[in-house]
This record gives C-alpha cells, structure tokens and sequence, in this order.
C-alpha cells in the first residue's frame, strides 16, 4: 500500500534511498566502507536521513552487504545502469509516494536539506538542487509517477538520471534557498578518488 506524506516536525512520510551500487573504481575500493569517523562512511549518511524519513532503503549490488537494523537492501532491476538504474529500484520497493535519493558518499550529508528538499514536494514529480547551471539530481526527490518514465529510459539503455526530467514536473531549487540552509560545497562534496579521502580525513 502506498502511503501519501504529510508535513510535520520528526520524520517525514517519505523513503530515503541510499545508492551504493558504484564499483569504485576511481578509488580502487568500495568507498561506501571507507573509515570515516571510526564508522564507514555509509554511516554518515544513514545516521542524517534516519532522522529526516519513515523508511530507508539502500540499493546495493550485494545482499546483505550492510546489515544495518531496520534497513532494507535491495537490488537493480536493471543491473549496470548507473544511478538511473537504482533509483528505478528505490522507486519500485518504496513504501511511500515520494522518495529522497542521495549518493553513498558523502560525509558532510545534511539532514535539515533533505528535510527542506521533501517539504517542497507538492505538484512535482522531482524536486532538485540546482548551484548555477549544476543540478544535484543525487541529492534530491523523486514521486513514483517517475517510474514509467525512468523504465522508458532504461529500456532505451538511457543512463542520465536528468534524461527523466523533461517527461514529468520539475521544482529546481536555487541557489540562494539552498545556501540559506547549508553550505552547498561542503554538502555536496563526494569522496570518489584517493585523493578526496585524503582531503576528508583532515577536517
């Protein structure tokens, strides 16, 4: 059954989806279990969105690779289709109309955007950062009425998440509204190279 959401303070009627599905292969090792605070770096980001969503699902490309409580790990239908691919699959086990769908990467990940991101969900069918002429469609929400569309895509062998975005309604959140809640350089900021992990593990 599929639940409508509502506002309100806590957690949101809404389903986190967490992608860590990727091969790594700039870094050379699975970066969603990097050491990040003592915990791996996953970690950071299922801690926020805990706080932000009734249910959180991450898709994976191995069962059981995390074990975390009260998460459910899933599979790509579409295997080896990027993220368009897991978000897909986010989409279709969600429990809920709306999801919010964010990369496994990032440690600086901030709750309170994903909470404002969600709130501006009414009468679109996505809702995503937009820092110049740069969306973040990994940092944002998508409604189940991008399903169709985004299965039309794979079928295709479409890969771009953004291809989905002339089919259904589209709230791109400026600049200014974000950065009046964080610091979209540091939020955004995913650990994809040896490189970026060094950086991270200074601050």
């Amino acid at each position: 059954m599929v639940h409508n959401d509502v506002k309100g303070t806590g957690q949101l009627k809404a389903t986190g989806i967490i992608l860590a599905g990727g091969k790594s292969s700039r870094m050379g090792r699975d970066k969603s279990l990097l050491d990040y605070n003592n915990e791996p770096l996953i970690k950071q980001v299922v801690k926020e969105l805990q706080q932000v969503t009734d249910e959180l699902i991450i898709v994976s490309n191995q069962n059981a690779k995390y074990d975390f409580p009260g998460i459910r790990e899933i599979s790509d239908i579409y295997p080896g289709m990027g993220p368009l691919g897991g978000i897909h699959s986010g989409l279709t086990f969600s429990t809920f109309d709306y999801v919010f769908v964010t990369a496994c990467d990032l440690p600086f990940f901030d709750g309170r955007l994903a909470r404002f991101l969600l709130e501006q969900r009414e009468g679109f069918d996505v809702v995503v950062p937009q820092i110049g002429s740069y969306l973040q469609p990994l940092f944002a929400v998508y409604s189940k009425r991008c399903l169709p569309h985004a299965e039309f895509c794979l079928k295709q062998n479409i890969r771009k998440v953004v291809a989905v975005y002339p089919l259904v309604k589209v709230n791109y959140v400026g600049e200014n509204l974000i950065r009046s809640i964080t610091n979209p350089e540091k939020v955004f900021f995913n650990v994809n190279t040896p490189k970026d992990y060094a950086e991270i593990k200074k601050k």
